[in-house]
């Protein structure tokens, strides 16, 4: 559907305005059917996220677990809406009974926390320490830039780990659900603290994660912090 304006939720009136192929394909896929003059009901969800999602969120959690995401990205006030799987299954499961012939409805959560709420709600469901240190734009990007290759080797897609996605951290995606509650009586049950805590212990579960008390950049600083100690013991010591 592409950013909404700033502070506000966009509607199924609204110019749709996608970034990517992905959402342009799916815009003339709209087209198409209303052209058709076959009775429609078109479903709009915003991006999509729960167990088994190998994709945007998964990477966002992987980040946070490994500590890449330390940090805030700018100011972490633009909001993101992202709607747990469940709630957008039940929405297609009523659109295939519904008598409103001929709508679109976006399928979107209640909620559309910020970036910052976001990570503060990952960190927290893997018990690791919540980012608090804001960092400007450009260094963030210099610094996926740099882990760019190494992180995307052998993915066949990847997203989080892409200078552009941080510009897109930068714009508000959030989306009323309105009509879709009013008109197909569908309503969404997943919170976002519940939808995040629910897909981190899968990925627990299937071993997609593995728990460690310390982050992988965590582990990192701690061997370079009991080398260095080690070094100043035996220099202390004459060896």
């Amino acid at each position: 559907m592409g950013p909404s304006i700033k502070g506000t939720a966009s509607t199924e009136d609204q110019p749709l305005n996608p970034e990517y192929d992905y959402g342009k394909s799916k815009v003339e896929a709209e087209k198409l059917v209303k052209e058709s003059q076959i009775p429609y009901v078109i479903l709009r969800p915003t991006g999509i996220y729960g167990p088994d999602d190998r994709f945007v969120i998964f990477e966002l959690i992987e980040m946070v677990d490994m500590g890449i995401f330390f940090f805030i990205p700018g100011d972490g006030k633009a909001r993101l809406a992202f709607t747990y799987v469940d709630d957008v299954a039940s929405a297609f499961i009523i659109a295939l009974s519904t008598k409103k012939i001929n709508q679109t409805y976006i399928i979107s959560s209640d909620e559309s926390p910020t970036i910052e709420e976001w990570l503060v709600t990952i960190a927290t469901a893997l018990k690791r320490i919540t980012p608090k240190i804001y960092l400007p734009m450009p260094l963030c990007k210099l610094g996926i830039t740099v882990l760019r290759p190494i992180m995307n080797r052998g993915k066949r897609r990847t997203f989080m780990y892409e200078p552009e996605t941080l510009d897109r951290m930068l714009e508000d995606h959030s989306y009323s659900n309105e009509k879709a509650k009013r008109e197909l009586g569908w309503k969404p049950q997943m919170s976002t603290i519940e939808g995040v805590q629910k897909t981190v212990d899968h990925y627990f579960k299937v071993g997609a994660l593995e728990w460690s008390s310390l982050s992988t950049i965590g582990d990192a600083l701690l061997l370079l912090t009991c080398f260095c100690g080690l070094h100043l013991l035996l220099k202390y010591l004459g060896f």
